[in-house]
């Protein structure tokens, strides 16, 4: 028997040229709605079995409803109900300088049929909506205190569960922000509530992201016997989908070769083992640079 299930995640675009005329736009990367109505599956995908993600923006007015939506990618017999769904979704009103603005948010719906291969978007259609976004994220720049502010914000009157996938964003959104204090205290939440979900998908980012951020500030501070701790910790995640796919986040590791402490490096690399499959080339490749002196080249598992 298959399962069609329907994920979505945060995000839109704003399309109201009137707002751009009243300087009162912002562009808020992936934020999650406050009521989300779930896409209906096209009989026509169905039947073909196309499964698949549709990528759009969605336009947000200062009240927090959606006002037009802009599809990126996605297979054409999902768009449809994809656009239909999220212009009934929404979302917590963005501020800037203490009053709601209209927004631009991305978007990501899936529609999954189990045991079916995913549809690949085009080369063409990705580059596309990549320099779309580029350009949004440079027409409506935030620092990362800005970031921080809209990450809080969203995250305002959040509990359960939606408090616990908030607060990877909110630990590291503080990190960046140079608040250690309050990025130590939303990790050490981040733990606390992580062993409330241990079959939730985001156990495993909590479990890595958590140790991540609170072995980066203990190092900060010079207590490098915490750094290493921590370090392991975050290794020995059971993992995720995210982490599973993409690998571990190395940014600790780095920091802690960079005060010779290879050896821990090494341990966390062959604790990634067991959740990154598809990793163990790389893993194997960092390893051997690690053990001759110097620092590999960790590329997008440096990206926090």
């Amino acid at each position: 028997m298959r399962h069609w299930i329907v994920i979505a995640t945060a995000g839109a675009l704003l399309a109201a040229a009137a707002y751009a005329d009243l300087g009162v736009l912002a562009f808020v990367p992936q934020m999650e709605p406050l009521t989300r109505v779930e896409p209906v599956y096209p009989e026509a995908a169905r039947a073909q079995h196309i499964s698949g993600l549709v990528r759009l923006l969605a336009t947000i007015d200062p009240q927090g409803l959606v006002v037009d939506v802009e599809v990126l990618t996605g297979p054409s017999v999902l768009r449809q109900a994809a656009i239909v769904a999220v212009k009934k979704w929404t979302f917590q009103p963005v501020l800037r300088g203490g009053r709601s603005v209209a927004a631009i948010t991305d978007q990501l719906v899936s529609f999954i049929i189990s045991g079916e291969p995913t549809q690949r978007d085009p080369a063409a259609e990705m580059i596309a909506s990549a320099q779309r976004l580029a350009q949004l994220n440079s027409q409506f720049p935030r620092d990362a205190a800005q970031v921080l502010a809209d990450t809080e914000q969203q995250a305002a009157g959040a509990t359960g569960e939606h408090r616990f996938y908030a607060l990877t964003g909110l630990a590291k959104a503080a990190l960046a922000a140079g608040n250690e204090e309050k990025a130590g205290n939303y990790a050490t939440e981040m733990l606390a509530i992580a062993v409330q979900y241990p079959k939730d998908w985001n156990y495993g980012n909590a479990v890595h992201f958590g140790n991540m951020i609170l072995g980066r500030i203990a190092l900060h501070h010079g207590d490098v016997t915490s750094a290493r701790r921590y370090l392991l910790e975050s290794g020995r995640t059971p993992g995720s989908p995210q982490l599973g796919s993409f690998g571990p986040n190395v940014t600790l590791a780095k920091e802690l070769i960079e005060v010779n402490e290879r050896a821990t490096a090494l341990e966390y690399f062959a604790l990634c083992r067991s959740f990154w499959k598809m990793g163990g080339q790389k893993l194997d490749d960092w390893s051997k640079i690690v053990r001759a002196g110097g620092m590999p080249d960790f590329g997008a598992n440096l990206l926090f």
